[in-house]
């Protein structure tokens, strides 16, 4: 099941996973997700609607969940990431004739498919990958990243694709039990190895998997081939075009910052909603637009907003942190995006990915900002630099989806090239 923001895609999954529960009382049935604090939010509103605790239904999100299997087969996984296994990659990749974020790319490209020996990744298709290989480069590279894989096991490592992999091998061996059905929220995020996870945690058959996405909001990963992992929709889907939460004024503005052609048909929701017009303010720097955003606050309070129907975001976390720091020395309760309080919100954009608020402020939508000026500067390869600039506008129209009624947008110097003129 497709849709854009606010057509209602986590409902249809709970309520699947209702059905589900009541047609195999005696089965196991999984509903995960992307992240923890979004798979908290699934298990509130599935007992919101049943009533009660269903006895069958694990709620978890899939990492978790990965990471619970592992440990029954393996014992407890020691988790690499980028942080830890950069610094050996680049290492052992000195003399290559690629940039080192290139190299970063390719190992986390064949880590993510499971590509660990020399005949899956000679034969392995790359296309969409921009920067072509012959045989022999690809015969370096793989060198490479066998001396990295061996590190891991040496220091009792993998990484979460590592995981995803071994506990897919484990249930397709019959050494831990399948559920009867899955169903998963936000799919869009998930990589390959985590696809593959998900196809093998049921046995292929009625009722064993229920999908849900939205190709405009996928900020983490890039599009992965749903057949090429074994997951055949064709005939199988369908497209949720009403949008019950934001009003149209809203909705009209974010779909206006994806690009003109969006996988899945991201565009033309129809709103049933009409509002009032989404501010956006330009200011000569951070302070001017911290104390329009402040006013903008004190207004809305005014007009009979809670505190906790009110969430500022920003692109990083210091930018949000200093954000909350204000809010707070203005003496306006305040509360974290993964907190559970009745202040004001502030985290984020990443952190706020499945919710919403009656208003939302997206402080810092500067140029810089949106794109991310880091992530830019590091992908020089053309085809990685497009993937960015995907992922970037669609961090954008996550932010700008998840008020219902209100959406301030400020920036400070030059704006996004991404906003609408």
């Amino acid at each position: 099941v497709t849709g854009g923001a606010g057509t209602g895609k986590t409902v249809v999954a709970i309520h699947r996973t209702r059905t589900l529960a009541q047609r195999y009382p005696e089965a196991r049935i999984l509903l995960t997700t992307f992240n923890k604090g979004l798979a908290q939010r699934l298990k509130i509103a599935l007992k919101g609607l049943a009533g009660e605790e269903l006895p069958n239904v694990w709620v978890d999100h899939l990492h978790n969940l990965a990471l619970r299997l592992h440990e029954e087969v393996f014992g407890p996984a020691k988790v690499w990431t980028e942080k830890e296994y950069r610094p050996v990659l680049e290492e052992l990749s000195q003399g290559l004739a690629f940039r080192p974020d290139f190299v970063l790319s390719e190992w986390e490209m064949a880590d993510a498919w499971g590509l660990y020996t020399w005949e899956d990744y000679r034969g392995f298709s790359r296309e969409g990958r921009g920067t072509p290989l012959s045989a022999r480069e690809r015969q370096a590279l793989f060198e490479v990243f066998q001396k990295v894989w061996e590190t891991l096991r040496t220091q009792g490592a993998t990484t979460f694709s590592g995981v995803c992999h071994r506990v897919r091998a484990a249930l397709e061996e019959g050494r831990l039990p399948r559920f009867r059905a899955v169903v998963a929220d936000e799919t869009q995020d998930f990589g390959p190895a985590e696809l593959m996870l998900l196809r093998a945690l049921a046995a292929e058959g009625e009722d064993d998997l229920f999908l849900t996405l939205d190709p405009a909001q996928r900020i983490y990963r890039g599009p992965t081939s749903w057949r090429a992992l074994g997951l055949e929709v064709q005939g199988r889907s369908r497209r949720l075009r009403v949008n019950y939460r934001t009003t149209r004024e809203i909705g009209e503005l974010a779909e206006r910052t994806l690009p003109s052609q969006v996988e899945g048909e991201a565009r033309g929701s129809l709103a049933l909603l009409r509002g009032s017009r989404p501010e956006i303010r330009g200011f000569p720097r951070e302070e001017a637009a911290l104390e329009e955003l402040l006013r903008w606050i004190r207004w809305l309070l005014g007009q009979g907003l809670e505190s906790r129907q009110i969430a500022v975001l920003a692109r990083v976390h210091k930018l949000a942190e200093r954000v909350g720091e204000r809010l707070q020395k203005e003496g306006l309760s305040t509360q974290k995006l993964d907190e559970d309080g009745a202040g004001v919100w502030y985290g984020t954009v990443h952190g706020a990915k499945g919710l919403e608020f009656r208003a939302v402020a997206l402080f810092g939508a500067s140029d810089g900002l949106f794109p991310l000026r880091s992530l830019l500067n590091n992908a020089t390869d053309l085809q990685e630099r497009a993937l960015v600039e995907e992922k970037e506008r669609s961090l954008l129209y996550v932010a700008l989806s998840r008020p219902r009624e209100y959406l301030w947008v400020g920036y400070w110097g030059e704006a996004s090239p991404y906003l609408p003129s």
